[in-house]
């Protein structure tokens, strides 16, 4: 209907999904590079520390979207993403690509969502945070 009226759908489609900050490309290409995979590749984990947001200049709300990345890889079934908030507090974002239902995994560990996307907080030192996680998803796999 937009078209009828000469809306350039694909000019507001390409700025809502593929033009990003030089800064945004970079993050990108920097956590691509540290991805962590468990399971055969089919869990894959980013982690944002504040190191890293300090390094990017960014807010943690710059990281939005993050999720995404972990879930381009073909193999990969449950992506997560934890992003440092404080120094033993983590937001956690996760996403399935498959048949494992996330928002009943975020739920288990205190949050919510759908079986596609979800998350929750959790608190505590960062490696016992990680590895909740992997061991989560492993048992959901």
């Amino acid at each position: 209907m937009l078209i009828a009226y000469g809306v350039d759908y694909a000019w507001i489609n390409r700025q809502m999904f593929d033009v990003k900050t030089k800064e945004r490309i970079k993050l990108e290409s920097f956590l691509g590079g540290k991805t962590e995979y468990f399971f055969d590749d089919r869990v894959a984990l980013i982690a944002v520390t504040t190191d890293i947001q300090k390094e990017y200049s960014m807010t943690p709300n710059d990281f939005d979207g993050i999720s995404a990345l972990t879930t381009r890889v073909e193999s990969v079934e449950i992506g997560i993403v934890i992003k440092q908030r404080g120094e033993k507090t983590f937001k956690i974002s996760m996403r399935s690509t498959g048949n494992v239902n996330v928002g009943k995994l975020c739920v288990a560990l205190g949050g919510g969502g759908h079986a596609k996307a979800a998350g929750c907080l959790l608190n505590g030192a960062f490696e016992e945070v990680k590895e909740k996680l992997i061991k989560c998803a492993g048992e959901a796999l």
